[in-house]
């Protein structure tokens, strides 16, 4: 997983956190793994094609995604609430559209988010790939971030993506 790449994800969900939620995002200590297994009850996943294939996915409790959409859309909500997923899945794609012109010379195509709604989520990777799960903590509750990408242009902008690139800070 490039490093850089991810660090530049996790700047985006900083700025968009603050501009959207009004929140700042503290991040804890990731992990690799080759299966998530979360115990969220909200999943926002959006997948990526491209020079850099893989997915992003935001779990969340169902306490801190009902905060979340509270503030995205200005009303209380709940899961049943006509545009509770919209929200999620909107603030999701907001974050991947701040980080998309800083991935340099890669081209990388931005799916269409999706919200699933249960218990006990697994999110599977393919078997050769590690995905990095990422503990969160804001005002509006904890939640992970779930990130599983490749770069699979045959030889990476490295060195582009670490010119452009300031690090994110890192609260461990």
């Amino acid at each position: 997983m490039n490093t850089h790449f991810v660090s530049l994800l996790l700047a985006s969900v900083r700025t968009v956190a603050l501009e959207k939620l009004s929140a700042r995002i503290l991040f804890g200590t990731a992990t690799a793994k080759r299966k998530i297994k979360t115990h969220a009850e909200v999943c926002a996943t959006i997948g990526l094609t491209g020079d850099a294939t893989g997915y992003l996915a935001l779990c969340l409790p169902m306490s801190t995604a009902q905060r979340m959409a509270k503030k995205l859309l200005g009303v209380g909500t709940t899961e049943t609430y006509p545009d509770f997923a919209d929200a999620l899945g909107e603030f999701l794609l907001a974050i991947l559209q701040r980080a998309h012109p800083q991935f340099c010379e890669l081209t990388v195509n931005i799916g269409l988010p999706h919200v699933i709604l249960g218990t006990q989520l697994d999110i599977l990777a393919r078997t050769t790939r590690l995905a990095l799960s990422l503990p969160c903590d804001s005002a509006l509750g904890r939640f992970s971030l779930e990130i599983m990408v490749e770069i699979t242009k045959t030889s990476p902008p490295s060195a582009a993506l670490e010119e452009n690139h300031r690090p994110a800070e890192q609260v461990v």
